[in-house]
């Protein structure tokens, strides 16, 4: 063997027809390179066929966890036995560098068939993924979750009865998932692995992967080769995984080209595209019986006409799953911490645009409210958070043509499509816009009886927030007082009213009348604890939170630390409302502002300890920690100056 060693040393960087491997392999030519390990075709001379051999990077031979990487490659590939994944031959070690041989594909890889047809007619499509699928039960039966499904690693070949059959390969990125060998991963907890095109959810956040990741990345092959193109696709990998984080899976009949897509088979590769696991199909084998069932559905998505989209039928299946977003509303005054939520109202009318229009507003409430989970900090947040926006203005603008065009259209669901619009445009600064939407919601309801006195202080008071940015004060004051006016003496106060007196107050601080704006602000309290939530509301405490610091500045301290004292002892009183760290913020910033420094410590670090109980998305919960933790030190830093003034 010595005549090889100076040949085998570092055969991939330098390997040439001809050379010899390991004694009994002949390179004929190299098939695949990247940047784990290289592929060549070889033929054995000991079994006289060809293989498949690939063969570690002389650069991570070196490496321990690139070796092991390897070796669970070549171990959880020997356990698979199925006619539709590539079998490993034999593994092993020449010279230092590790070597599997593996069953020769003669054939593509179903990435080299899109390159050259970029969609799949409907049987080649389904003859493709009827093995792939069986071939991905197999392997999760026998505990192997692949992690790396992308059409490169689909090969095609040609069986003996003349017929495609697939090919799973590479296993590099396997997990095994049964109690005695799942500790062997090399893979760090926390770290994202995959093809970014390609990944799961769960995969972007680097959180504990099952089955149901391969049920998503295979929906994404799956919807590739019917759309022409992935579902989700950024300019680098980092947009990319955001976007499978938050952003909805673009409808089939949004998208041009010759192929119509059988409904039911798209329905069934949304749902295995829904961001939650547990709204997918919970296994291969339920995604396999579903796709099965759904090729003898003879609906299809209709094609585009001249280039202008169909009326919108499609958004049924847009987050099927999604029942809605939390039920609060926080005041309109701060329009950086708006989150959009879903209408109480349940109509389950079975009028399909009436449908759509639901479907397209729940898409643009989960749209937005997963671009409020990335931090503040992280790269690009704020053109992130704005692309998010435009995106669900732009599902918003269908629902509400969906709902208008409904022959007995919900006018509860159009308003709040209205209002929603109202507000993103109101965070884009387009004020003009946002008064138009706002302007349509208000006249839905022109009764002044319950629902339309709840909508019309809603949409009034949204209209006066966008003649305060502009600042026309006279036109939002005309608007928000003749709202205020018609409702404050009906019976059962609502917290829209207290909202409404809170932006009034505002108006009154815009010309300098502090004193009216402390007295506007006991009304909206005083509205707030009369309303049906009591204390145990946002605009309870917000306005408590004002009420005290200006009765710091205009009576006295005293009365400012008693409405903060209570305001804190009602809000102990609830353990389980999800925002109560933002209410012991808005006391925190009270106090701060009132120059008690201890106090506000306190609040901010009750804050703190709540985030890991009320906060769910993993993203935001990091960063509302980090914010919290900010201001608690800036306060520690505050109160370590000589002579700082502090206040118990």
């Amino acid at each position: 063997m010595s005549d090889l060693t100076s040949e085998t040393h570092d055969i991939t960087s330098a390997a040439q027809p001809g050379q010899s491997f390991a004694e009994h392999f002949v390179i004929k030519g190299l098939l695949g390179q990247g940047g784990m390990a290289s592929v060549y075709r070889a033929h054995d001379r000991l079994l006289e066929r060809d293989t498949a051999l690939k063969l570690l990077t002389p650069a991570l031979s070196a490496d321990p966890s690139s070796r092991e990487r390897f070796r669970l490659e070549a171990q959880t590939t020997t356990r698979l036995n199925h006619p539709n994944i590539a079998r490993l031959y034999s593994y092993g070690e020449e010279n230092g560098q590790l070597y599997m041989a593996m069953e020769l594909i003669e054939g593509r890889s179903l990435a080299d068939l899109l390159r050259e047809s970029k969609r799949l007619d409907k049987e080649t499509f389904r003859t493709i993924f009827t093995g792939v699928l069986e071939a991905l039960s197999y392997a999760h039966k026998e505990g192997v979750v692949h992690r790396d499904l992308k059409p490169s690693n689909i090969m095609l070949t040609i069986n003996d009865d003349g017929k495609t059959q697939p090919k799973i390969v590479d296993f590099g990125l396997a997990k095994i998932l049964s109690a005695t060998e799942q500790t062997r991963t090399v893979t760090a907890k926390g770290a994202p692995v995959g093809s970014p095109l390609y990944m799961s959810p769960e995969q972007c956040k680097g959180i504990e992967i099952d089955a149901r990741s391969d049920v998503y990345s295979i929906a994404c092959v799956m919807y590739e080769c019917l759309a022409g193109k992935t579902p989700f696709s950024g300019e680098s990998p980092y947009e990319t995984m955001y976007e499978h984080l938050t952003r909805s899976v673009p409808q089939f009949d949004e998208l041009s080209g010759p192929i119509p897509v059988p409904r039911a088979v798209a329905l069934v590769i949304i749902k295995a595209l829904s961001k939650e696991r547990e709204h997918r199909q919970q296994s291969v084998d339920q995604l396999r019986d579903e796709m099965e069932a759904a090729f003898n559905d003879k609906s299809v998505y209709p094609r585009k006409s001249g280039g202008k989209p169909v009326a919108l039928i499609a958004c049924v299946a847009v987050f099927i799953a999604i029942a809605g977003c939390t039920a609060l509303m926080l005041p309109l005054r701060n329009n950086n911490n708006i989150i959009i939520t879903p209408s109480g109202s349940n109509d389950k009318a079975t009028r399909p645009i009436a449908t759509g229009a639901r479907s397209c507003y729940n898409t643009a409430c989960e749209i937005v409210r997963r671009s409020k989970s990335l931090p503040s900090d992280a790269p690009d947040s704020l053109t992130k958070q704005k692309a998010a926006r435009m995106q669900a203005i732009e599902y918003l603008l269908k629902g509400s043509d969906a709902c208008e065009k409904a022959g007995n259209k919900d006018v509860q669901l159009l308003f709040d499509i209205e209002i929603q619009l109202g507000y993103l445009e109101q965070e884009n600064c387009n004020w003009d816009r946002s008064i138009q939407h706002l302007n349509k919601a208000l006249n839905l309801f022109p009764s002044r009886e319950f629902p339309g006195y709840w909508n019309q202080l809603q949409a009034s008071t949204a209209i006066a927030v966008s003649y305060k940015a502009m600042k026309q004060y006279p036109r939002g004051f005309e608007v928000l007082t003749s709202a205020i006016q018609a409702y404050e003496f009906k019976e059962g106060q609502v917290e829209q009213l207290s909202d409404a007196y809170s932006t009034l107050a505002e108006f009154y601080l815009s010309v300098n009348n502090q004193t009216k704006a402390l007295e506007t602000y006991r009304k909206s309290l005083n509205i707030a604890l009369k309303a049906q939530p009591g204390w145990n509301s946002y605009s309870a405490i917000h306005s408590a939170a004002e009420v005290a610091r200006w009765e710091f500045k205009l009576v006295t301290a005293d009365a400012a630390r008693k409405t903060l004292k209570r305001a804190e002892s009602e809000t102990d009183k609830f353990e389980t409302a999800d925002d109560l760290p933002s209410r012991y913020a808005l006391l925190a910033e009270s106090s701060l502002s009132c120059g008690f420094r201890q106090n506000a410590l306190r609040l901010y670090t009750k804050a703190d300890a709540l985030v890991d109980k009320t906060v769910e998305p993993p993203l935001l919960r990091a960063g509302a920690h980090k914010a919290f933790r900010r201001e608690i030190n800036k306060i520690l830093k505050l109160m370590a100056r000589p002579n700082a003034y502090q206040s118990s």
